[in-house]
């Protein structure tokens, strides 16, 4: 059996003129566990640690990773840009993110992955 649960999870963290979150699925009930509080925690604390410069231009970056049972965040890859120069912003936020809280009792899932997205946009 898979012990990786894949979570596609869509936040947008957009500076400048637009701002809001969106998510691509609903985390209400995935494998009978309910996620919106645990990742509405984890985009807080990824937010608080994303800080591109505004010489790094504007662009989106889609970045995946796991998330252990202990909350400790592993295997960053970066899955597309279209800025390069932000991509190291979003390594470190990630990073710096690490360890989150310990996945929510009720999932029995050994890790769960997580593709999280980036938009930064000059006023």
């Amino acid at each position: 059996m898979n012990r990786i649960l894949k979570l596609i999870v869509i936040f947008c963290l957009t500076f400048g003129f637009l701002n809001g979150i969106s998510l691509a699925n609903s985390l209400s009930d995935v494998d009978g566990v309910d996620f919106n509080s645990y990742m509405n925690t984890m985009y807080s604390s990824i937010k608080k640690n994303w800080h591109p410069t505004e010489n790094s231009g504007a662009g989106k970056v889609v970045i995946s990773y796991k998330i252990k049972r202990d909350g400790t965040i592993i295997e960053p890859k970066i899955v597309s840009s279209t800025n390069t120069e932000l991509n190291k912003f979003a390594v470190e936020a990630i990073e710096k993110s690490s360890p989150l809280q310990p996945l929510p009792k009720k999932c029995k899932k050994d890790l769960i992955e997580v593709s999280f997205t980036f938009s930064y946009k000059l006023k």
